[in-house]
Protein backbone atom coordinates (compact mmCIF):
# COMPACT_ATOMS: atom_id res chain seq x y z
CA UNK A 1 0.00 0.00 0.00
CA UNK A 2 1.41 3.22 -1.17
CA UNK A 3 0.75 6.76 0.88
CA UNK A 4 0.83 10.13 -1.28
CA UNK A 5 1.22 13.01 0.41
CA UNK A 6 -0.27 16.34 -0.35
CA UNK A 7 0.98 19.86 0.96
CA UNK A 8 -1.95 22.47 0.52
CA UNK A 9 -2.62 26.13 2.06
CA UNK A 10 -5.13 26.31 4.58
CA UNK A 11 -6.71 29.99 5.25
CA UNK A 12 -6.63 30.29 8.80
CA UNK A 13 -10.21 32.98 8.99
CA UNK A 14 -7.92 36.23 8.35
CA UNK A 15 -9.21 37.47 4.52
CA UNK A 16 -6.09 37.43 2.51
CA UNK A 17 -3.99 35.99 4.75
CA UNK A 18 -2.60 32.44 4.84
CA UNK A 19 -1.61 31.21 8.37
CA UNK A 20 -0.85 27.74 8.35
CA UNK A 21 0.38 24.79 5.44
CA UNK A 22 -0.87 21.27 6.33
CA UNK A 23 0.69 17.70 4.92
CA UNK A 24 -2.21 15.27 4.41
CA UNK A 25 -2.46 12.29 3.29
CA UNK A 26 -6.09 10.71 2.96
CA UNK A 27 -6.78 7.57 3.09
CA UNK A 28 -9.72 5.84 0.85
CA UNK A 29 -11.61 2.31 -0.07
CA UNK A 30 -9.86 0.77 -3.15
CA UNK A 31 -11.00 -2.39 -4.84
CA UNK A 32 -7.79 -4.91 -4.39
CA UNK A 33 -8.08 -6.88 -7.88
CA UNK A 34 -6.27 -10.11 -6.94
CA UNK A 35 -8.13 -10.85 -3.31
CA UNK A 36 -10.99 -8.28 -3.92
CA UNK A 37 -10.40 -7.13 -0.60
CA UNK A 38 -11.02 -3.55 -0.22
CA UNK A 39 -7.71 -1.88 0.77
CA UNK A 40 -6.38 1.42 1.45
CA UNK A 41 -5.41 3.03 -1.38
CA UNK A 42 -3.86 6.97 -0.94
CA UNK A 43 -5.72 9.79 -2.39
CA UNK A 44 -4.98 13.31 -2.40
CA UNK A 45 -6.77 15.14 -0.01
CA UNK A 46 -8.85 17.63 -2.88
CA UNK A 47 -11.01 14.94 -3.88
CA UNK A 48 -12.98 13.89 -1.17
CA UNK A 49 -15.95 12.86 -3.11
CA UNK A 50 -16.19 9.12 -4.07
CA UNK A 51 -17.02 10.73 -7.74
CA UNK A 52 -13.80 12.36 -7.97
CA UNK A 53 -12.47 10.04 -10.90
CA UNK A 54 -15.82 11.07 -12.75
CA UNK A 55 -15.50 14.65 -11.82
CA UNK A 56 -11.70 14.19 -12.75
CA UNK A 57 -12.45 13.29 -16.31
CA UNK A 58 -15.39 15.57 -16.62
CA UNK A 59 -13.07 18.46 -15.79
CA UNK A 60 -10.08 17.10 -18.27
CA UNK A 61 -12.79 16.75 -21.22
CA UNK A 62 -14.36 20.13 -20.67
CA UNK A 63 -10.34 21.64 -21.13
CA UNK A 64 -10.41 19.67 -23.82
CA UNK A 65 -13.44 20.91 -26.12
CA UNK A 66 -12.10 24.66 -25.11
CA UNK A 67 -8.76 23.96 -26.24
CA UNK A 68 -9.95 22.86 -29.22
CA UNK A 69 -12.90 25.28 -29.88
CA UNK A 70 -10.02 28.15 -29.46
CA UNK A 71 -8.01 26.71 -32.48
CA UNK A 72 -11.22 26.07 -34.48
CA UNK A 73 -11.52 29.94 -33.85
CA UNK A 74 -8.33 30.74 -34.58
CA UNK A 75 -7.94 28.57 -37.69
CA UNK A 76 -11.05 30.20 -38.78
CA UNK A 77 -9.67 33.44 -38.45
CA UNK A 78 -6.46 33.34 -40.10
CA UNK A 79 -8.43 31.42 -43.40
CA UNK A 80 -11.19 34.11 -43.44
CA UNK A 81 -11.20 35.98 -46.87
CA UNK A 82 -10.56 39.76 -46.48
CA UNK A 83 -12.63 42.00 -46.94
CA UNK A 84 -14.27 42.49 -50.82
CA UNK A 85 -12.36 44.63 -52.97
CA UNK A 86 -15.21 47.21 -54.46
CA UNK A 87 -13.10 48.29 -57.42
CA UNK A 88 -13.31 44.94 -58.68
CA UNK A 89 -16.13 42.59 -56.81
CA UNK A 90 -19.90 42.39 -57.05
CA UNK A 91 -21.77 42.84 -53.51
CA UNK A 92 -22.10 39.33 -52.38
CA UNK A 93 -25.34 41.00 -50.73
CA UNK A 94 -27.99 43.00 -50.76
CA UNK A 95 -30.32 44.94 -49.02
CA UNK A 96 -33.96 43.75 -51.05
CA UNK A 97 -35.91 47.31 -50.06
CA UNK A 98 -33.13 49.66 -50.91
CA UNK A 99 -30.68 47.44 -53.33
CA UNK A 100 -28.31 49.11 -55.94
CA UNK A 101 -29.83 51.09 -58.21
CA UNK A 102 -30.06 53.57 -61.40
CA UNK A 103 -32.19 56.10 -61.71
CA UNK A 104 -33.11 58.71 -64.89
CA UNK A 105 -33.20 62.30 -63.83
CA UNK A 106 -33.11 66.18 -64.92
CA UNK A 107 -33.73 69.00 -63.34
CA UNK A 108 -33.85 72.96 -64.59
CA UNK A 109 -30.81 75.24 -64.47
CA UNK A 110 -31.37 78.77 -65.86
CA UNK A 111 -34.50 77.52 -67.69
CA UNK A 112 -33.09 74.80 -69.32
CA UNK A 113 -33.74 71.24 -68.92
CA UNK A 114 -30.24 68.76 -67.96
CA UNK A 115 -30.40 65.36 -68.87
CA UNK A 116 -28.41 62.78 -66.25
CA UNK A 117 -28.75 59.71 -63.88
CA UNK A 118 -27.77 58.54 -60.31
CA UNK A 119 -26.60 55.44 -59.64
CA UNK A 120 -27.87 54.69 -56.17
CA UNK A 121 -25.88 52.56 -53.38
CA UNK A 122 -27.21 49.62 -51.53
CA UNK A 123 -28.97 50.21 -48.14
CA UNK A 124 -31.30 52.82 -46.96
CA UNK A 125 -28.48 55.01 -46.77
CA UNK A 126 -28.28 57.93 -46.21
CA UNK A 127 -25.30 57.57 -48.59
CA UNK A 128 -22.20 59.73 -48.97
CA UNK A 129 -22.42 61.13 -52.30
CA UNK A 130 -20.15 62.50 -55.56
CA UNK A 131 -21.13 64.78 -58.22
CA UNK A 132 -19.12 63.12 -61.27
CA UNK A 133 -18.32 65.44 -63.92
CA UNK A 134 -17.08 65.33 -67.55
CA UNK A 135 -14.45 66.73 -70.05
CA UNK A 136 -14.42 68.64 -73.00
CA UNK A 137 -16.68 67.26 -74.91
CA UNK A 138 -17.10 64.46 -72.85
CA UNK A 139 -16.23 61.19 -74.62
CA UNK A 140 -14.67 59.53 -71.33
CA UNK A 141 -17.63 60.01 -69.03
CA UNK A 142 -15.51 57.64 -66.26
CA UNK A 143 -18.83 55.90 -65.57
CA UNK A 144 -16.49 52.36 -64.34
CA UNK A 145 -15.90 55.01 -61.29
CA UNK A 146 -19.19 55.74 -61.09
CA UNK A 147 -19.61 52.16 -60.93
CA UNK A 148 -16.60 51.22 -58.19
CA UNK A 149 -17.93 54.24 -56.40
CA UNK A 150 -21.01 52.86 -55.61
CA UNK A 151 -20.13 49.55 -54.69
CA UNK A 152 -18.40 51.28 -52.29
CA UNK A 153 -20.97 52.78 -50.84
CA UNK A 154 -21.37 56.23 -52.39
CA UNK A 155 -24.20 57.73 -54.54
CA UNK A 156 -23.00 59.18 -57.97
CA UNK A 157 -25.03 61.65 -60.04
CA UNK A 158 -23.59 62.23 -63.15
CA UNK A 159 -25.32 64.46 -65.79
CA UNK A 160 -24.83 66.99 -68.97
CA UNK A 161 -24.05 70.77 -69.05
CA UNK A 162 -26.16 72.99 -70.98
CA UNK A 163 -26.20 72.50 -74.75
CA UNK A 164 -24.33 69.15 -74.21
CA UNK A 165 -24.93 65.38 -74.69
CA UNK A 166 -29.01 66.35 -75.36
CA UNK A 167 -29.22 68.76 -72.60
CA UNK A 168 -31.09 71.94 -73.41
CA UNK A 169 -29.20 75.41 -74.07
CA UNK A 170 -25.98 76.25 -75.73
CA UNK A 171 -22.79 75.21 -74.26
CA UNK A 172 -20.28 77.31 -72.95
CA UNK A 173 -17.24 77.15 -70.22
CA UNK A 174 -19.33 80.01 -68.35
CA UNK A 175 -22.42 77.86 -68.42
CA UNK A 176 -21.27 74.66 -67.30
CA UNK A 177 -19.46 76.54 -64.03
CA UNK A 178 -23.16 77.73 -63.32
CA UNK A 179 -24.50 74.08 -64.00
CA UNK A 180 -21.95 72.52 -61.31
CA UNK A 181 -23.68 74.66 -58.70
CA UNK A 182 -27.15 73.70 -59.73
CA UNK A 183 -26.55 70.01 -59.79
CA UNK A 184 -25.05 70.07 -56.25
CA UNK A 185 -28.56 72.06 -54.90
CA UNK A 186 -30.48 69.88 -56.90
CA UNK A 187 -29.05 66.90 -55.04
CA UNK A 188 -28.79 68.18 -51.50
CA UNK A 189 -32.74 69.62 -52.25
CA UNK A 190 -33.49 65.49 -53.47
CA UNK A 191 -31.41 64.04 -50.68
CA UNK A 192 -33.82 62.20 -48.53
CA UNK A 193 -35.46 60.88 -51.93
CA UNK A 194 -32.23 59.75 -53.72
CA UNK A 195 -30.96 58.10 -49.82
CA UNK A 196 -27.94 61.01 -49.96
CA UNK A 197 -26.25 62.30 -47.08
CA UNK A 198 -26.43 66.33 -48.05
CA UNK A 199 -23.28 66.77 -45.73
CA UNK A 200 -21.36 64.45 -47.31
CA UNK A 201 -21.33 65.74 -51.20
CA UNK A 202 -18.17 65.86 -52.92
CA UNK A 203 -16.67 66.59 -56.59
CA UNK A 204 -14.67 64.65 -58.66
CA UNK A 205 -14.08 65.90 -62.61
CA UNK A 206 -11.66 64.85 -65.36
CA UNK A 207 -10.11 67.44 -67.57
CA UNK A 208 -12.77 70.16 -68.38
CA UNK A 209 -14.58 68.32 -65.45
CA UNK A 210 -11.85 68.86 -63.52
CA UNK A 211 -11.62 72.47 -63.83
CA UNK A 212 -15.36 72.15 -63.07
CA UNK A 213 -14.59 70.55 -59.89
CA UNK A 214 -12.21 73.00 -58.81
CA UNK A 215 -14.36 75.46 -59.70
CA UNK A 216 -17.10 74.24 -57.60
CA UNK A 217 -15.20 73.15 -54.74
CA UNK A 218 -13.98 76.92 -54.48
CA UNK A 219 -17.71 78.27 -54.48
CA UNK A 220 -19.54 75.62 -52.36
CA UNK A 221 -19.05 76.50 -48.51
CA UNK A 222 -20.07 72.43 -47.48
CA UNK A 223 -18.40 70.70 -50.34
CA UNK A 224 -14.68 70.06 -48.57
CA UNK A 225 -13.85 67.46 -50.87
CA UNK A 226 -12.57 67.54 -54.09
CA UNK A 227 -10.80 65.44 -56.76
CA UNK A 228 -9.34 66.46 -59.82
CA UNK A 229 -8.23 64.18 -62.56
CA UNK A 230 -5.94 65.82 -65.64
CA UNK A 231 -7.46 68.95 -64.75
CA UNK A 232 -7.36 72.12 -67.31
CA UNK A 233 -6.51 75.35 -66.15
CA UNK A 234 -8.64 77.48 -69.28
CA UNK A 235 -7.48 80.93 -67.57
CA UNK A 236 -3.30 80.50 -67.78
CA UNK A 237 -4.26 78.29 -71.06
CA UNK A 238 -6.00 81.73 -72.50
CA UNK A 239 -3.51 83.96 -71.02
CA UNK A 240 -0.64 82.24 -73.02
CA UNK A 241 -3.03 82.50 -76.38
CA UNK A 242 -3.20 86.47 -75.86
CA UNK A 243 0.59 86.55 -75.42
CA UNK A 244 1.03 84.02 -78.62
CA UNK A 245 -2.09 86.38 -80.56
CA UNK A 246 0.73 87.88 -82.91
CA UNK A 247 2.32 84.69 -84.14
CA UNK A 248 0.35 83.67 -86.72
CA UNK A 249 2.10 80.54 -87.22
CA UNK A 250 1.30 79.79 -84.09
CA UNK A 251 -0.81 75.92 -83.69
CA UNK A 252 -4.03 75.84 -82.33
CA UNK A 253 -3.12 75.09 -78.66
CA UNK A 254 -4.56 72.45 -76.12
CA UNK A 255 -6.90 73.07 -73.66
CA UNK A 256 -4.04 74.38 -71.00
CA UNK A 257 -0.98 74.78 -72.15
CA UNK A 258 -0.83 76.95 -75.52
CA UNK A 259 0.91 74.25 -77.26
CA UNK A 260 0.05 71.39 -79.64
CA UNK A 261 -2.84 68.94 -78.72
CA UNK A 262 -1.57 65.69 -79.84
CA UNK A 263 -2.36 62.79 -76.99
CA UNK A 264 -2.43 59.01 -78.07
CA UNK A 265 -4.93 58.38 -74.94
CA UNK A 266 -8.17 60.08 -76.61
CA UNK A 267 -9.69 63.04 -75.98
CA UNK A 268 -7.30 65.25 -77.61
CA UNK A 269 -7.85 68.35 -79.52
CA UNK A 270 -6.22 67.97 -82.39
CA UNK A 271 -8.73 65.05 -83.19
CA UNK A 272 -11.53 67.12 -83.42
CA UNK A 273 -9.51 69.41 -85.59
CA UNK A 274 -9.39 67.04 -87.85
CA UNK A 275 -12.93 66.73 -87.83
CA UNK A 276 -13.19 70.40 -89.30
CA UNK A 277 -14.07 71.67 -85.78
CA UNK A 278 -17.74 70.06 -85.57
CA UNK A 279 -18.60 69.17 -82.48
CA UNK A 280 -22.14 67.52 -83.08
CA UNK A 281 -22.49 66.92 -79.12
CA UNK A 282 -21.94 70.18 -78.28
CA UNK A 283 -24.77 72.79 -79.34
CA UNK A 284 -23.98 76.60 -80.22
CA UNK A 285 -20.40 75.75 -79.94
CA UNK A 286 -16.78 74.47 -81.58
CA UNK A 287 -13.11 74.91 -80.85
CA UNK A 288 -13.29 78.64 -82.28
CA UNK A 289 -15.85 79.32 -80.25
CA UNK A 290 -13.76 77.27 -76.73
CA UNK A 291 -10.45 79.37 -77.78
CA UNK A 292 -12.24 82.86 -78.14
CA UNK A 293 -14.14 82.20 -74.69
CA UNK A 294 -10.84 81.31 -72.83
CA UNK A 295 -8.72 84.36 -74.40
CA UNK A 296 -11.61 86.44 -73.34
CA UNK A 297 -12.45 85.17 -70.04
CA UNK A 298 -9.20 84.37 -69.25
CA UNK A 299 -8.89 86.26 -66.00
CA UNK A 300 -11.95 84.35 -64.51
CA UNK A 301 -11.23 81.25 -66.02
CA UNK A 302 -7.54 81.09 -64.05
CA UNK A 303 -7.93 78.39 -61.64
CA UNK A 304 -5.03 81.50 -59.20
CA UNK A 305 -8.20 83.25 -58.84
CA UNK A 306 -10.28 80.63 -57.08
CA UNK A 307 -7.69 78.41 -55.33
CA UNK A 308 -8.47 80.58 -52.19
CA UNK A 309 -11.58 78.89 -52.03
CA UNK A 310 -10.60 75.80 -50.78
CA UNK A 311 -8.98 76.90 -47.71
CA UNK A 312 -9.71 74.27 -45.06
CA UNK A 313 -10.65 71.79 -47.23
CA UNK A 314 -9.45 68.39 -49.07
CA UNK A 315 -7.97 68.26 -52.43
CA UNK A 316 -6.96 65.22 -54.53
CA UNK A 317 -4.51 66.30 -58.11
CA UNK A 318 -4.28 63.16 -60.06
CA UNK A 319 -2.20 63.60 -63.37
CA UNK A 320 -1.05 61.06 -66.15
CA UNK A 321 2.62 60.71 -66.89
CA UNK A 322 2.53 60.48 -70.27
CA UNK A 323 -0.53 63.24 -70.66
CA UNK A 324 -0.02 65.75 -73.92
CA UNK A 325 -3.17 67.62 -73.40
CA UNK A 326 -3.12 68.32 -69.86
CA UNK A 327 0.71 67.86 -69.40
CA UNK A 328 2.42 66.71 -66.47
CA UNK A 329 3.73 70.58 -65.93
CA UNK A 330 0.28 71.95 -65.37
CA UNK A 331 -0.55 69.20 -62.76
CA UNK A 332 3.04 70.63 -60.88
CA UNK A 333 1.83 74.50 -61.39
CA UNK A 334 -1.76 73.46 -59.94
CA UNK A 335 -0.01 71.35 -57.30
CA UNK A 336 2.41 74.41 -56.55
CA UNK A 337 -0.93 76.81 -56.71
CA UNK A 338 -2.54 74.95 -53.83
CA UNK A 339 0.21 74.17 -51.84
CA UNK A 340 0.14 78.28 -50.76
CA UNK A 341 -3.24 77.71 -50.05
CA UNK A 342 -4.11 77.56 -46.08
CA UNK A 343 -5.49 74.59 -44.14
CA UNK A 344 -5.89 73.04 -47.35
CA UNK A 345 -5.11 69.18 -47.16
CA UNK A 346 -3.61 68.37 -50.61
CA UNK A 347 -2.64 65.12 -52.02
CA UNK A 348 -1.41 63.97 -55.81
CA UNK A 349 -0.95 61.16 -57.40
CA UNK A 350 0.85 60.55 -60.85
CA UNK A 351 -0.03 57.41 -62.88
CA UNK A 352 1.93 56.34 -65.77
CA UNK A 353 -1.03 57.02 -68.40
CA UNK A 354 -2.40 59.69 -71.29
CA UNK A 355 -4.93 62.05 -70.84
CA UNK A 356 -8.08 60.03 -70.73
CA UNK A 357 -6.38 56.82 -68.18
CA UNK A 358 -7.03 54.38 -70.60
CA UNK A 359 -4.70 51.60 -69.32
CA UNK A 360 -4.92 52.85 -65.33
CA UNK A 361 -8.59 52.55 -65.18
CA UNK A 362 -8.47 49.60 -62.10
CA UNK A 363 -5.49 52.09 -60.21
CA UNK A 364 -7.44 55.36 -61.27
CA UNK A 365 -10.60 53.89 -59.31
CA UNK A 366 -8.91 52.11 -56.28
CA UNK A 367 -7.09 55.53 -55.98
CA UNK A 368 -10.45 57.70 -56.42
CA UNK A 369 -12.22 55.17 -53.83
CA UNK A 370 -9.33 54.71 -51.21
CA UNK A 371 -8.96 58.49 -51.12
CA UNK A 372 -12.87 59.81 -50.40
CA UNK A 373 -13.69 56.48 -48.01
CA UNK A 374 -10.26 57.59 -46.01
CA UNK A 375 -11.13 61.47 -45.92
CA UNK A 376 -14.78 62.40 -46.91
CA UNK A 377 -17.49 60.45 -45.71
Amino acid sequence: MLGISTVYMVNAGMPGKHRAYRNETVMLDWPDRKNKNTAKKPVPAPFRSRNWPYEALRRALSALAFALALVAGLEKTALAEPAADPVITDPAVIDPDFPPAMKELSFDSHGHTLSGLIYLADGAGPHPAVVLLHGFPGNEKNLDIAQALRRAGWNVLFFHYRGAWGSEGSFSLGNSMADVLVAVDYLKTNAAQLRTNPAHIALVGHSMGGFMALWGGSQIADVTCTVALSAADFGAAGLAMRRAAADTSAKAPSQSTGGPAKDPDGDALEENLDQGQKMVMLRDYDLPGLFAEMRVDADALAVSSFSAGHAGKKLLLIGGTRDIVVPPVVHRSLMEMFSAVPGLTLEEELLDTGHAFSWKRIELARVITAWLDGNCR
